[in-house]
């Protein structure tokens, strides 16, 4: 038995000193693929090693809770065209196999919101993830297999996916498998927070991409940030659609043209439309006339067996605003030349990736997809069940990586002092002049009419209504109050357990009777804490570490060593 209060207190300080690092772990950054990925890009990709003896393969980041991956067999499925350029999975090595659990399966069109998704179950398995950081080893983490899936485009073409997607992991209690999954979020290896900006591998506008765990780069943050509650894939509302030109002069034949947002039937939705976040999902899929009142506007064709838009012409630029409390984030039009090859299109061509992805027939949501995520920064604290958006910056950026803690009680980040249109100076080029004659609102452009001026400032806005989100906020905020009451109590057990020792040991170091104290003074009875005292001081030390150890592994960033100690603790009886 400890009979020293001052070896005690010096214990206690050991212990809280080992909590630090684990409620404050450093960001860890994702390694990005070398090379771009898809045939409807190009995309920017991270690399991880999946499996003790595997290749690297890249996966698009970017869902909730779910992480899929191509196998080798996908693969194989037609030796003509190459569509693993980012390599593939061997499952036949994986831990899953080797231990008989291919068990779990889910449908095809989980993998993918926003586009039709055709094929048998997918299979759930898992394997070891090497995320290529410093103890990057996160063990057994669940995925889907993708064998022999196919996205179906509107005109019942059938194409592979060309990556598979990694999961950013999810707030707590969202699980609904029957194995439970050990993910990114849970594993003692991964924090409970992400900052993410997928960038642009646009040929001229290159923006590198940006992945931490555990915080975000503030240099990717650029002006007002949107603090959300609950967590993205819940979805916002859309209510309004414009195109804007935001710097220089026009060129059609004017600066703004709001309302294009219109549901299927035509009509303008009072309260807009929900979509999803899925930047595993490629394009900005959205109502169909609302693709085609943005597109009568822009050098572009319609393409029915895709469904998507076809330009004409290569320039201009793309902006993302929000109602009241307004967000504006800028999509240039670089960004939304896309380029569409083999086995997509007899041959390369540039397209405008807005799509309705066939969802009568999936049944499926729109989504704010990759392509919106090249200029756009999302982030999320799983901890406090609050995510953001916010404006990422174009290749001009002169502002250094600022990797920041994400605290497991972090409800804000801060942005950058960048100012958006400079870190795009020097790839727009103003225009000298109006251009007349450009395509009204109404009318569908034929080929070759309606060019743009190279580097015009045009943008198309995106905006969500706060009023809307606030119904989700309040259904997010009663299930977060509840999932929480555990932690805070244990929390404030330990609270008071820590005030109770520190009264006993501040009473148990009170000197002697002072020679200045006169009578009816406070006096100390005694030197030292008798025999009772210390018992109860090492119950409560005992009853400290037990508090700490649970909210330690509750908030799942434990480093090895700290599991080794930790695992010692509850041996301890009181």
């Amino acid at each position: 038995m400890i009979s020293n209060p001052l070896l005690l207190g010096c214990l206690i300080l050991l212990l809280l000193q080992a909590a630090l690092p684990v409620l404050a772990p450093e960001p860890k950054a994702a390694r990005w693929h070398g090379k771009p990925i898809g045939p409807d890009g190009p995309w920017n990709a991270v690399e991880v090693t999946i499996g003790r003896h595997q290749t690297p393969v890249a996966l698009f980041p970017g869902r909730a809770g779910l992480t899929w991956v191509i196998t080798t067999d996908y693969c194989l499925l037609n030796g003509s065209i190459s569509h693993c350029p980012g390599g593939a999975y061997q499952k036949e090595n994986s831990m899953a196999e080797r231990s008989n659990l291919f068990k779990i399966t889910g449908s095809a069109q989980v993998i993918m919101r926003g586009f039709v998704v055709e094929g048998p179950s997918v299979t759930r398995s898992h394997d070891d993830f090497y995320m290529g950081f410093v103890s990057g080893l996160v063990p057994n983490v669940s995925m889907d297999l993708v064998d022999s899936q196919m996205m179906v485009y509107p005109g019942g073409g059938r194409y592979p996916v060309f990556a598979g997607c990694l999961n950013l992991g999810a707030a707590d209690g969202n699980w609904s498998y029957a194995i439970s999954p050990t993910d990114l979020i849970n594993s003692p290896t991964i924090p409970c927070s992400f900052g993410m900006h997928i960038g642009s591998a646009v040929p001229g506008s290159t923006v590198g991409g940006s992945l931490l765990y555990g915080g975000y780069d503030r240099s990717r943050v650029v002006g007002k940030v949107l603090e959300l509650d609950g967590q993205y894939e819940d979805g916002v509302k859309v209510t309004d659609i414009s195109i804007r030109v935001v710097q220089g002069k026009s060129p059609f034949d004017f600066r703004a043209r709001d309302r294009l947002v219109l549901a299927e039937d035509g009509t303008r939705p009072a309260a807009g439309i929900t979509v999803n976040i899925d930047p595993c999902s490629p394009y900005l899929t959205l109502p169909r006339t609302t693709c085609g009142f943005i597109a009568a506007n822009l050098p572009v064709t319609y393409s029915e067996s895709l469904g998507l838009y076809i330009w004409n012409t290569d320039d201009s630029n793309f902006t993302l605003t929000n109602g009241a409390e307004s967000l504006t984030i800028n999509i240039p039009f670089q960004h939304l030349n896309l380029t569409l090859d083999p086995p997509l299109a007899t041959k390369s061509a540039p397209y405008f990736p807005c799509s309705n992805g066939g969802i009568k027939l999936s049944g499926g949501s729109y989504v704010l997809g990759r392509a919106f995520f090249q200029d756009a920064f999302l982030g999320a604290n799983w901890e406090q069940r609050r995510w953001w958006l916010a404006q990422a910056p174009g290749p001009s950026s002169t502002a250094s990586p600022n990797p920041t803690d994400i605290l497991p009680g972090d409800k804000t980040i801060r942005s950058s002092d960048s100012d958006w249109v400079s870190t795009w100076s020097g790839v727009w080029a103003e225009l000298a002049g109006n251009r007349s004659g450009g395509p009204s609102a109404t009318q569908q452009p034929d080929a070759g009419s309606g060019s743009l001026s190279t580097g015009a400032k045009v943008g198309i806005g995106v905006g969500a209504g706060l009023g809307v989100l606030a119904l989700i906020l309040g259904a997010l905020g009663l299930w977060r109050r509840k999932a929480r009451q555990p932690r805070t109590a244990v929390h404030s057990q330990l609270q008071q357990q820590q005030k109770h020792f520190a009264a006993l040991f501040q009473g148990s170091m009170k000197g002697s009777v002072n020679a200045n104290e006169g009578p009816g003074e406070n006096k100390t009875e005694s030197q030292f804490p008798t025999l009772d005292d210390i018992d109860q001081a090492a119950s409560i030390l005992l009853k400290m570490a037990v508090g700490l150890r649970t909210m330690i592994l509750a908030h799942g960033n434990v480093t090895a060593a700290q599991q080794y100690w930790l695992a010692d603790v509850p041996r301890a009886e009181f």
